[in-house]
């Protein structure tokens, strides 16, 4: 992760009222109405369905393009204010590496799946949120990733 320079690209900061998983079945019912493939979910929301560990607080999204969010009850804010950080990557191994996995617990969404990110660009993400049990959970992730056959 430290050779990785990041996603790059455009990132925009957003928050809206609700818990993180209705803000992103929020942003997930916008992405098809304008004809964008699912937004690829990754840092503390991803992480937490991976390998549950922390309460997430805060989302990353990447998509392929800059949805119009205010018109779905969302606001712009400061990244330190933000829940969602919305992301159009210039790595374009991003999307592509992304998949669709069935999602739990989230009666929110009508969606039956949720795109996430691939585990390594969650630890990425995930390693610049805030709070003092980043290392552990990374740390969870990492395990979980390597029993699973798909990512070894």
């Amino acid at each position: 992760m430290t050779d990785y320079p990041g996603p790059r690209g455009l990132t925009t900061y957003w928050a809206a009222t609700g818990d993180i998983a209705a803000q992103l079945g929020s942003i997930e019912r916008v992405a098809p109405e304008r004809g964008d493939v699912a937004p690829a979910v990754s840092g503390d929301f991803a992480a937490d369905f991976y390998a549950p560990w922390r309460r997430p607080s805060h989302a990353v999204a990447y998509v392929i393009s800059q949805p119009p969010l205010e018109e779905h009850g969302f606001a712009t804010v400061r990244s330190a204010d933000a829940t969602v950080e919305l992301r159009t990557p210039r790595d374009p191994t991003i999307m592509i590496m992304s998949r669709d996995w069935p999602s739990t617990g989230d009666c929110t969404s009508s969606r039956a799946q949720r795109r996430y990110a691939d585990p390594l660009i969650t630890a990425w993400d995930l390693h610049r949120s805030p709070g003092g049990d980043i290392g552990s959970a990374i740390d969870q992730l990492r395990a979980r990733a390597l029993r699973e056959p798909l990512w070894t």
